[in-house]
Formats: structure tokens, sequence, C-alpha cells
């Protein structure tokens, strides 16, 4: 489950993704969807989601976003009273027109 840190994060996070849905259509290898899809499938963790206007262009794309894992129990809350279980990014290594993801922890 992805939540987002703030409305900001949210935001460019819609826009990014549906650039990297264009962009990376005809990529082969590791896209950025890939990493969201993991992301969304998975419920025994949240991921917090954040990213910074010193990361985003003019067209609201950002090349990094900051998370947090927090593992979840059956009834969907956190575990460990609220503390992160992994700390890590998601950072574009390419550019905007050739992304080249990858997840740092």
């Amino acid at each position: 489950m992805i939540v987002f840190n703030d409305r900001y994060s949210r935001d460019i996070f819609a826009s990014t993704y549906g650039s990297m849905l264009r962009i990376e259509a005809e990529k082969d290898g590791y896209k950025f969807e890939e990493m969201v899809k993991r992301e969304l499938l998975d419920s025994s963790h949240e991921l917090l989601l954040m990213t910074d206007s010193n990361e985003t262009n003019e067209a609201n794309i950002s090349g990094y976003f900051a998370w947090t894992w927090y593992l979840l129990d059956d009834e969907g809350r956190r575990k460990n009273e609220g503390r992160p279980y992994m700390n890590g990014a998601w950072m574009n290594h390419g550019t905007i027109a050739k992304p080249d993801w990858s997840s740092h922890s």
C-alpha cells in the first residue's frame, strides 16, 4: 500500500507516474511502473512516499522519491509502535527522456 507524506508528494507522484508510463512504454528492462506495482500489491507493509520541490522539474516530474516502510499486522495497523522497518529512495539515474530508475535502501 502506498500513502503520501503530503499532498505535494501525491501530486508530483501522479505526474511522474503518468509521464513514466508514456516514456517507458517501449523500454526493455526495469521500469518505474514495476516499482510502483510491487508496492501496490504488497499488503504486508505501508510505503510512505515523499518528494521535494528541489527534485522536481518545471513539468512536475521528480527524479527522486524517498520512502519509508512500515510493517502492518493482519488488521492493517502499523506494527512496532509505528517505527519504520526500512528507509530508502526511488532514484532516476538517467534523464526524464531516458529514465533509469532503481530502488535503494
